[in-house]
């Protein structure tokens, strides 16, 4: 565990008050997950939450802004949050800051990870069958990281070859305020709002 200091805090933007703020909206006694017993009971966050159940804390002073409490917890156990990496959840569970059930890793991960547990939308790509924005700009994001092909990526999501070769290729889609595409025309009529409704482990 990372060695809590004045220094520290403050080269994480946080004020000295913060390691004790977080630890009194902390209640250990939360479920103990099916898919990883063997981590123990969440933590379950009591204070802030968004609409999608994960936690808010405060950074200190007024203007210092806010952090998700499950990246909190990271930064106070284990450092730093690596530039561009994301903390997720073994227990898939927003509101559980236990360190023992966060990891640390990239958005493609993080896709990859709902997918194999059944989270995300999959299934054919028919009629019946639509992307969510998203998911769109996920499967955009996971193909950018590199080391994966086009066909690896429909098998994941359940859909042909050709529909993932049309979102990279941003075939009748237009550009998000980001720079991913999302389809502004056809029978699913997608239409970009910015960066709103991102997976909430852009954080």
């Amino acid at each position: 565990m990372i060695e809590i200091t004045a220094e520290y805090l403050a080269s994480q933007h946080l004020s000295t008050s913060f390691p004790e703020r977080f630890w009194r909206k902390v209640n250990k006694g939360g479920p103990i997950p099916e898919q990883c017993p063997h981590l123990g009971p969440c933590w379950i966050w009591t204070g802030s939450l968004d609409h999608a159940g994960y936690g808010w804390i405060g950074k200190g002073s007024r203007g210092m802004g806010l952090m998700k409490a499950h990246r909190a917890s990271w930064i106070l156990h284990n450092g730093p949050i690596s530039e561009g990496l994301r903390i997720l959840h073994h227990c898939d569970l927003p509101t559980c800051v236990s360190i023992s059930h966060l990891w640390m890793g990239t958005q493609g991960e993080n896709i990859r990870d709902a997918v194999q547990k059944g989270r995300m939308l999959v299934g054919e790509m028919n009629g019946g069958t639509k992307f969510t924005k998203d998911q769109i700009l996920e499967i955009r994001r996971i193909y950018a990281e590199g080391g994966i092909t086009h066909e690896t990526l429909s098998r994941q999501f359940g859909v042909t070859r050709e529909c993932i070769t049309a979102i990279m290729n941003g075939k009748n889609w237009a550009h998000t305020s980001n720079g991913l595409a999302t389809k502004t025309s056809g029978p699913e009529d997608w239409h970009s709002h910015g960066n709103a409704g991102l997976a909430v482990d852009l954080i």
